[in-house]
């Protein structure tokens, strides 16, 4: 278990509550996690905590992941922020859609739990 002093911060935005209990079990351990429900409390959220990744959902109400990580790629305080989109959409023109703007990596659901974290690293090191 890492210092809770030095744990980086990541923002969950997932619309499914099993989806958010599952990173809480697989990522707070190590790193500082805040949970969000939709979009728009997810923007409310990544504003106020400033993490080093944000893990979005795609397809949400309020606000599709999309648009959420449009309007974060517009904020200068939040330029270093990466973003891991997360979704049950495989289609190579989703993945592709999602790195045009912005993201910094795809996982597809369902997926492992070493996946994840294996990404999750990756983007936080």
């Amino acid at each position: 278990m890492t210092d809770p002093a030095a744990k980086k911060k990541i923002v969950v935005v997932d619309d499914d509550p099993i989806m958010r209990d599952l990173y809480d079990a697989i990522l707070s351990d190590d790193f500082e996690l805040q949970l969000a429900e939709d979009g728009e409390a997810g923007l409310k959220l990544i504003r106020k905590v400033v993490p080093v990744l944000a893990i979005i959902d795609v397809n949400m109400p309020k606000m599709h992941g999309f648009t959420l990580c449009r309007m974060l790629r517009q904020e200068a305080a939040l330029a270093a922020t990466k973003i891991m989109f997360v979704s049950a959409k495989s289609y190579a023109g989703d993945i592709a859609a999602a790195k045009e703007i912005g993201g910094d990596e795809y996982l597809v659901k369902p997926f492992e739990t070493q996946a994840l974290l294996k990404k999750v690293q990756a983007l936080t090191a």
